[in-house]
């Protein structure tokens, strides 16, 4: 292979119209391309699927867009860090990592290595699931089990490593805001509706534990109907399996259509870390959980 910081081989790198490069041209740009994907999500991807990469320059660096994905190589935690802070996750989630979601906690759990592989397939080709306008739904029935805390870190994961613009919303939330648009002569509510109907990632955090009267179905339909139009990715939390919503059957439909669902072990992790945080408190007084 050529010197890899050829000039014109980098300006191939910027070129998908391969049709009109030479069989040489078109071996040493994806040689090139791949050693600029090394570390990113595609960097396995196979000649076919680099024909249809190439490399972008913006103003705050370097991308490579592939398909309808844009990606900032090489990681930036500022802009990463921007993109959090707009998704507005509650406070107690900001930063997590992958790597802070213990699975162990749940104890032996044959089906958690199934979750597990979907958890780190959402995080690693958020792309594929966007393709597809595929959803995750997360539930049990018990509360505490860490359905929020995990949604929150996928979104944290996927802001950071596919630079994708997230929002975080509660469904209580949503629906407060949908009712202040109707009295809101400014238009700046209406403004933030649109970019939750239209944010890239979304979680709907809790739904299912309000009343399912007509202004819930109404409101909850144009949202969702909205984005399983669009093929919009939407991270559902809930205590209850989707049949179980008790929401109107064109709601369910489409969740159910769309999304892959995630059961967590009904076992609360936030009573296990609250224990555990107890025990270690009244150890430092001296006594012990039982005194």
């Amino acid at each position: 292979m050529k010197d890899i910081t050829d000039s014109r081989i980098i300006k191939l790198a910027f070129d998908k119209n391969v049709q009109s490069m030479t069989p040489e041209e078109h071996i040493e740009r994806n040689i090139y391309m791949r050693h600029k994907l090394k570390g990113t999500t595609h960097e396995n991807a196979t000649d076919e699927e680099l024909d249809h990469a190439r490399l972008k320059m913006i103003a705050q660096g370097l991308y490579y867009e592939f398909e309808n994905e844009v990606v900032r190589l090489g990681h930036n935690e500022t802009w990463a860090d921007e993109r959090r802070r707009r998704a507005a996750i509650p406070a107690i989630y900001e930063g997590m990592g992958a790597q802070d979601f213990d699975f162990d906690i749940y104890g032996k759990d044959m089906a958690m290595a199934k979750v597990k592989a979907i958890v780190n397939g959402f995080i690693l080709k958020f792309s594929l699931w966007q393709r597809e306008g595929k959803n995750l739904y997360i539930y049990s029935k018990t509360k505490g089990t860490g359905k929020t805390m995990l949604s929150c870190i996928l979104l944290n994961e996927v802001t950071m490593r596919h630079m994708t613009p997230a929002r975080f919303i509660t469904v209580y939330d949503y629906l407060n805001t949908v009712t202040e648009s109707w009295k809101d002569k400014t238009g700046d509510t209406s403004a933030r509706l649109r970019d939750i109907e239209t944010a890239q990632l979304l979680i709907l955090d809790d739904i299912g534990a309000q009343d399912p009267n007509k202004l819930v179905n109404d409101s909850l339909f144009k949202l969702i109907d909205r984005r399983y139009s669009n093929m919009l990715v939407t991270i559902f939390t809930s205590n209850k399996k989707i049949n179980d919503l008790g929401l109107d059957d064109r709601i369910i439909s489409r969740i159910e259509e769309k999304s892959i669902s995630v059961s967590l072990p009904e076992v609360s992790i936030r009573q296990i870390k609250a224990e555990s945080k107890q025990e270690e408190f009244l150890k430092k007084l001296g006594g012990t959980a039982d005194a």
